[in-house]
């Protein structure tokens, strides 16, 4: 994988406005200055300043698209359902749903759910826990403890949980962040005796692979450790892929991306920031940005190139979504098992905003966000 990192350019100011505005950023005294100048987006460039995260408010409205937010301090639980199979994400009020479409049609997310694939709670959990590290704050878990997962008929195993945003609709451009930390026990990874590059935070169908669609194309983001041997630190890695129907695996990597300098803290609380835009080698563009608390702004991916399948001819936009996943083998969950700790990631406050067209030679409202121009 190439450890070329390329930033996106945009404007400082007009970006911290809007992700105040909108909530996604906590700016009251804050006091950090905005950064100057432009960055070229076909070299290396500098991070950029701090910004402290915040939790969301439940809903907003977003250019031709209404966004998804969920805190987990309003009282929402996991339930799963008898087969443990799958869950849902409740409130007092009951499950929560898909966002109403507006009377103008536009952009629309599904549903948000939770997919386990099997096991049970001595194997994998999702739940809503109390944050250790900020008081009176609500997060969500995932966490597992052995594999949950039988791999078809290879009697080989895996680990999966999941959140789920499917069944979208005319979703060809999205901003996404949300709240991460790495579980203290993840520290252990780095000691893993090999390199691995299949531990799975995020993922981006267009189209699915199991819907029956034709093109199926993904993009996954993913914890990786680059170096074999003790002590190596993890960094985040992308992979695009096409599923060849035929064979009917995921045998065409489309792109690749790494970037082995941003080293993954632990045990840190951090927003990851998301930007796609549905598109060809020449239109299409995947953005992922960092910010550790305390630390700077890291555009760890800025790749301009196919976001869906190279042969799709009648492209519909981002159908499926994992905006939260911990998806990996059973041989990385053994080897934790085996040292008496568990893969665990936190989540907290998910914000989704598809958006529609931009008023002529103006970028979107995602883009801004995203720092893009």
């Amino acid at each position: 994988m190439s450890n070329e990192t390329r930033y996106g350019p945009g404007h400082r100011g007009s970006r911290r406005a809007r992700l105040c505005a909108i909530g996604v950023l906590a700016c009251a005294g804050w006091g950090v200055a905005d950064a100057a100048g432009k960055a070229d987006r076909s070299r290396p460039g500098a991070p950029e300043s701090a910004e402290a995260p915040a939790s969301q408010p439940a809903t907003a409205a977003g250019s031709q698209g209404q966004a998804l937010r969920m805190s987990f301090d309003d009282g929402t639980r996991v339930v799963e359902d008898r087969r443990g199979m799958s869950g849902s994400f409740e409130t007092a009020a009951g499950k929560i749903s898909r966002a109403p479409r507006s009377a103008q049609a536009g952009p629309a997310l599904g549903q948000p759910t939770l997919l386990f694939e099997g096991g049970d709670a001595s194997q994998r959990a999702a739940r809503v826990v109390d944050d250790a590290a900020r008081p009176g704050k609500r997060v969500l878990e995932f966490e597992v403890q052995a594999p949950n997962v039988r791999i078809g008929r290879t009697g080989g195993m895996k680990s999966r949980i999941q959140a789920n945003v499917y069944d979208n609709v005319g979703v060809f451009e999205l901003y996404g962040s949300v709240r991460m930390r790495l579980g203290k026990d993840m520290a252990a990874l780095q000691d893993f005796p090999d390199a691995f590059d299949w531990l799975t935070i995020s993922e981006w169908w267009n189209n699915a692979g199991w819907t029956g669609e034709p093109n199926p194309f993904r993009i996954s983001v993913h914890i990786e450790k680059s170096r074999p041997g003790a002590g190596q630190p993890l960094h985040f890695g992308l992979r695009a892929s096409a599923k060849d129907p035929r064979k009917d695996r995921w045998s065409t990597t489309v792109w690749e991306h790494a970037d082995t300098r941003f080293a993954i803290p632990i045990d840190t609380w951090m927003t990851v920031e998301y930007y796609f835009k549905d598109g060809d080698s020449r239109t299409g563009r995947f953005l992922m940005a960092v910010t550790p608390d305390g630390g700077q702004r890291q555009v760890v991916a800025d790749v301009a190139d196919f976001t869906r399948h190279p042969d799709e001819t009648r492209p519909d936009g981002l159908s499926h979504l994992n905006p939260m996943k911990l998806y990996t083998s059973g041989e990385l969950t053994e080897f934790m098992r085996s040292r008496g700790k568990a893969l665990r990631l936190l989540w907290s406050d998910l914000f989704l905003l598809p958006c529609g067209p931009a008023a002529p030679g103006q970028p979107t409202e995602c883009a801004r966000l995203a720092g893009l121009r």
